[in-house]
Order: C-alpha cells, then structure tokens, then sequence
C-alpha cells in the first residue's frame, strides 16, 4: 500500500510539473514584448516598405566610394509608403513645414523603381530591409541613403 501512495504522489507531483512548464511556455509565447521601443514592425501579410521611413538631419549617407559622410544634412526627411504609392517629405529650412513629391513605385529584379507623378522619369534603387532599417541605393551613382522605420501608415 505504501509502495501505491509513493507512486500516486510522484506521478501528481510529474504531472503538475508537466502543466506548469506548459503554462510557463504559452505565458511567454503570448506576452513576449519587442524591444524596439513599442514600434509597429510590419508583419510579413503586409508590403514590407509600407509605413514611415525616418531620415534625420545626422541621417547616413555614403557615397559610391563607400565612404560615410561626415556633414549633417540640412533637413529632415521622411518616406510615406502606402500600397504602390511613396510619398518624400522634406523639411523646409528654417521652418517647419515639409515639401513632398509624390511617387508611384514598383518592385523589378528586386529594384524599387519609382516614377515621378508629374512626369515618367525613373528613379530606380537598389533597397534592402535589415532589423528596421531601409537602405536605398541609386543604381545611377550608388549613392546610399539610410531611413529608419518609424511606424506603421495610418
């Protein structure tokens, strides 16, 4: 009889351990957090260009040597990218208004190539996505501009 109790007590005691660590594993799976401050990383149903790209005055920029700029731009820019439409807002000197073109773009040969609305000139850049960062390269002069992800449209 003793030998029955011990039994019962170590499968009780193997099976709470068993629905603890399940409870502990879906605990963690459903309130994992990003650490990217709380931004809105856009899930893979949606494009992964959409939403605002953020370029600051100490934005990265490289030439087609390779080499880092050193000098701050002299405004803010930003990228609105919705569906097949990209907006570039830039900050006007001295104020806070912004001036923006507006694009239509399409994605070749894993190129973003954007055309001007007012007229059919080509703009084409080579892009890569990386941890939140956007990395436009003119395939005209290979110069790179770095956007970083800001949030998502809407």
């Amino acid at each position: 009889m003793e030998k029955l109790n011990r039994k019962i007590v170590i499968y009780t005691i193997i099976i709470i351990i068993l629905i603890l660590t399940i409870i502990a594993i879906l605990f963690l799976k459903f309130t994992h957090k990003d650490n990217n401050n709380d931004i809105n990383i856009p899930n893979e149903e949606q494009n992964e260009l959409e939403g605002y790209w953020n370029r600051d005055s100490e934005g990265e920029s490289y030439g087609s040597d390779k080499q880092k700029y050193s000098f701050a731009f002299a405004s803010i820019q930003y990228l609105s990218i919705n569906d097949n439409t990209l907006k570039r807002c830039t900050q006007k000197e001295n104020s806070e208004e912004y001036e923006c073109d507006d694009y239509t773009y399409k994605i070749e040969n894993n190129n973003l190539v954007l055309t001007e609305k007012n007229n059919k000139n080509n703009i084409t850049y080579t892009y890569e996505i990386k941890d939140n960062i956007l990395v436009l390269s003119e395939t005209i002069d290979d110069f790179t501009t770095i956007y970083k992800y800001t949030r998502a449209n809407g």
